[in-house]
C-alpha cells in the first residue's frame, strides 16, 4: 500500500517569547509522579529522547514538550504551525532526526531536523496519508527499526473485528502494511484490546488496553493482562521505555490533572500494581 504525501508550508524559527522551563509538582514518591501543568491537561503520547529525558504531546494540539525527570521540569521544544495545528494527536516516535505524529484517523505528521534543544520552535510538518482511515482508530505509535507501528484502538473494519491488529508505516519505503493480527483469546485475563499505547523491548510487545498493561510474546504471540492499580493509574495515554531501563507512563485522569509516572524498572511497574 502505497501512501499519498503533502506539505504544510514550512516555517522555521524560535518564538522571541519562548517560553520558560516550568517546574513540575512531585505528587508521590514511589513511583514517582508528576502534575502536569495545564497546558498539558490533554497530555497523550510519549517517545524516548537524549540522556533519559522524554517527548510528549498535547492530545488536541500540534504541540511538543520535553520533560526531565532528574530536574523535575518540563518545556515546549516545538509547535507544528502558529497558531499550532490542531488535530486528535494519539501518538509520538522518533527516527534519526525526525519526529512523528500520529492521529487518530490513521494519518503521520513528520516533522524533519527536529532540533531538540531547541525552545518553543514553530515548525512546518510533512503530514502523509496511510489510507488507514477505514480500517482503525489508532492510538499508540512505536519506532521498531524504521517501521512506525500503529496499533488499533478500534476497528472500522468487518473483517474480524475482534482481532488486535497493528498496523506498519516503512519511513524508507513509505509503504503501509499489517505488521500483527492477534486474536484476545491468546491473552490471559483480558477479552478484548483497545489500545492506548504500545511499546517494545527484544522480547515482547507491550499494550496498554484501559486499564490494564499487556505483555505479548514476540516469539509465540502469547501474552498476559497485569491490571493497573486504580489508585496510581486512571486513564494511560502512554508507555515509553528509556535506556537505562526506566519507565514512563503519561495519563489523563478525566478530570484535568494529567501525570506522569516513573518506576525504576519494569519489575518495579509489575511489583507496585500487583
Amino acid at each position: 500500500m502505497l501512501t499519498r504525501v503533502t506539505f504544510f508550508v514550512l516555517i522555521a524559527f524560535s518564538v522571541a517569547a519562548c517560553e520558560a522551563i516550568t517546574d513540575v509538582t512531585v505528587i508521590n514518591s514511589r513511583p514517582t509522579q508528576w502534575l502536569l501543568p495545564s497546558a498539558l491537561s490533554e497530555a497523550s503520547g510519549l517517545a524516548p529522547a537524549a540522556n533519559n529525558t522524554v517527548y510528549l504531546h498535547n492530545d488536541e494540539l500540534g504541540e511538543i514538550y520535553r520533560f526531565n525527570p532528574r530536574t523535575n521540569s518540563i518545556f515546549k521544544v516545538a509547535s507544528i504551525s502558529w497558531p499550532p495545528v490542531g488535530e486528535d494527536f494519539e501518538g509520538i516516535a522518533g527516527y534519526g532526526t525526525s519526529l512523528f505524529l500520529v492521529t487518530s484517523d490513521s494519518r503521520l505528521f513528520e516533522i524533519r531536523d527536529f532540533a531538540p534543544r531547541e525552545h518553543h520552535q514553530v515548525v512546518g510538518a510533512r503530514r502523509i496519508s496511510t489510507g488507514l482511515e477505514n480500517e482503525c482508530e489508532f492510538e499508540g505509535l512505536y519506532n521498531l527499526a524504521g517501521k512506525l507501528l500503529m496499533p488499533c484502538k478500534e476497528s472500522k473494519s468487518d473483517k474480524n473485528p475482534n482481532l488486535f491488529r497493528v498496523f506498519a508505516y516503512d519511513i524508507k519505503t513509505e509503504k503501509v502494511s499489517e505488521f500483527l493480527e492477534l486474536d484476545p483469546d491468546k491473552i490471559e485475563g483480558v477479552e478484548i484490546v483497545a489500545a492506548t499505547a504500545f511499546e517494545a523491548n527484544s522480547t515482547h510487545y507491550f499494550v496498554v488496553s484501559e486499564n490494564y498493561l499487556i505483555t505479548i510474546d514476540r516469539d509465540t504471540l502469547n501474552g498476559e493482562a497485569i491490571k493497573l492499580s486504580s489508585e496510581l493509574h486512571k486513564q494511560v495515554e502512554g508507555i515509553t521505555f528509556l535506556d537505562d531501563g526506566t519507565v514512563i507512563v503519561v495519563e489523563d485522569n478525566r478530570r484535568g490533572l494529567a501525570r506522569l509516572t516513573q518506576y525504576e524498572s519494569l519489575e518495579e511497574l509489575i511489583s507496585l500494581n500487583l
